[in-house]
């Protein structure tokens, strides 16, 4: 008498149809981002934030413990409605800007034009501010209650809602106050290459390529449709 072989009742993902792993991959993604994802990315802002003269600061605050975190000052939204978008606090230092190019191509090595453009923008905001500084002076204006250009800068505020931020001069000095718009159209630039990074990182965390690897190293098991065991 012949025994039948058993008919096989669980899969590997790599075993399945490509119908099966679609379903498998959907199912998936629908819960698997249930943690913060975003951290190496605000590391990466932090880094070139620092080579352009924006210092990003911190929130704090306490776990249900009692225990203390704190992260840097960003919120986010998005990535597909109207009105997504990100911001963040801090302070811009002028005197920090010059350089902004050189510093950028040497730490990065993928030719990222939006970098590139935030470096640029940075050195003329700063040849910009050298030149109203350098004007004043030799005008004879009385420097003594104005803040030299080492000494200023913007601070960076955002209202963690509409994902606006803000600069405004730290020091009550005229000669800031005539960069506000310059630096304003650089906070909202640094702004958009946050979102855009976030943007690019959720979207490859949500990739075809990146679900089936998650999926393989698992090792989960599933049964023939997709459903996983």
């Amino acid at each position: 008498m012949c025994v039948g072989l058993e008919e096989k009742t669980e899969f590997k993902f790599a075993e399945l149809s490509e119908r099966a792993k679609s379903k498998a991959r959907d199912a998936f993604r629908e819960g698997h981002l249930d943690y913060e994802w975003w951290d190496d990315i605000y590391k990466d802002v932090l880094n070139i934030g620092k080579l352009l003269g924006i210092y990003v600061g911190t929130r704090t605050g306490k776990y249900s413990n009692g225990n203390p975190w704190s992260q840097p000052d960003i919120y986010f939204a998005g990535f597909s409605c109207q009105g997504d978008g990100a911001c963040f606090s801090g302070d811009i230092w002028l005197s920090q800007m010059k350089g902004a190019s050189a510093r950028i191509t040497a730490e990065t090595n993928d030719g990222d034009p939006r970098l590139v453009a935030l470096a640029v923008q940075a050195e003329t905001l700063y040849g910009r501010a050298a030149t109203i500084w350098t004007a004043l002076r030799l005008a004879g204006t009385d420097v003594e209650d104005l803040h030299d250009l080492s000494d200023a800068r913007f601070d960076v505020k955002n209202d963690g809602r509409g994902y606006f931020t803000r600069a405004t001069p730290h020091d009550d000095d005229t000669w800031q106050d005539d960069l506000t718009k310059d630096v304003q159209a650089f906070v909202t630039a640094f702004s958009v290459w946050i979102y855009r990074s976030l943007e690019a990182e959720h979207d490859y965390l949500n990739s075809d390529e990146c679900i089936d690897a998650a999926l393989e190293d698992y090792e989960k098991m599933f049964n023939e449709d997709g459903s996983m065991i």
